[in-house]
Formats: C-alpha cells, sequence, structure tokens
C-alpha cells in the first residue's frame, strides 16, 4: 500500500510539473467556473424557487451547494497562492553547502530588466530561498538553501542576459 502512495504522489508531481506553464490559464478557468457556480448558487431564480418551495429539502440543497462553491473558493486561492513545490529535478540541481550566491549579470538597464531576471532564477530554483536583482549594480543575490551556480547562471541566460559566478 505505501508503495502505491508513493508512485501516486510522484505521479501527480510529475504531472504538476508538466501543466505548469499552463498555470494562468488555468487559474482564468477555475475563477470563470467558479463565478459561474456563484451565481447558479445565488441566482434570483435559485432564490425565488428556496422561498417559494414549503419543503425544508430546498433550503437544505441550497445550503449544501452555497458550502460546496464556498468551499472551491477555498480550495482554488490555496491552490493559487501555494509556493510551487520542489520537484525531484529541482533538488537533484541543488548542490550542499553554503547558503550565499552572488552573481554578475550583465545588460540589466532598467527595474523591468531585473523583475525578469529575478523570475527566472525563482523560477529555477522552485521559488526556494530569497532573490535580490539590483539592475544599478549588475548583481543577483541569492540566499537560503544552497543552489548549484550554473544553473542560476543558466537560468539568467535564458532570460537574455549574460552572467558570471
Amino acid at each position: 500500500p505505501m508503495l502505491g502512495m508513493a508512485a501516486a504522489g510522484s505521479s501527480t508531481l510529475t504531472l504538476v510539473s508538466r501543466i505548469s506553464r499552463y498555470r494562468p490559464h488555468l487559474l482564468g478557468l477555475s475563477a470563470t467556473m467558479i463565478a459561474f457556480n456563484f451565481y447558479k448558487v445565488y441566482g434570483p431564480q435559485l432564490q425565488q424557487k428556496a422561498q417559494d418551495c414549503c419543503h425544508s429539502e430546498a433550503r437544505n440543497q441550497l445550503k449544501i451547494s452555497r458550502a460546496i462553491v464556498w468551499t472551491s473558493l477555498g480550495v482554488a486561492i490555496a491552490g493559487a497562492t501555494y509556493g510551487r513545490v520542489p520537484f525531484p529535478s529541482l533538488v537533484r540541481n541543488s548542490i550542499a553547502g553554503g547558503s550565499f550566491v552572488k552573481l554578475q549579470v550583465e545588460g540589466m538597464n532598467c527595474g523591468g530588466c531585473a523583475n525578469k531576471v529575478r523570475n527566472a532564477i525563482l523560477e529555477s530554483v522552485g521559488n526556494r530561498g530569497k532573490v535580490v536583482v539590483d539592475h544599478k549594480t549588475g548583481t543577483a543575490t541569492i540566499t537560503g538553501v544552497a543552489f548549484n551556480k550554473q544553473i542560476l547562471k543558466e537560468a539568467v541566460e535564458r532570460s537574455g542576459y549574460s552572467a558570471k559566478v
């Protein structure tokens, strides 16, 4: 049983890592579906039906539907705001020892450039640690869990800038 649960968990992580690039679209779809369900359970036609009915069954059904919609909203918000899970490939790319990496980044001209570099680094390390990028000094400082410097350098280069360790 435990092996089956571990395999299911691993499969879920793999699925999540593959669909993470579609996260904004899935969040939009979830928001649309939840908004539609709120309309259905709080809409005027259902309110009238619950008030006109002499049976408490319709009112109980309405309460259950509302509870489900509010629970769905809570789950969607929790899923949207929860940090990314460090997947095995990211753990494999990290190294032991040290908790401070400083990169020299060339080509940044503004705060937007710095934000692009920061997001690329955060994505490469699975949102672990703290990343401070300063376009004025041309530096990116990563603190927290130890990271592979080559992985960080490649992330900066993928964002369109050059980096030196």
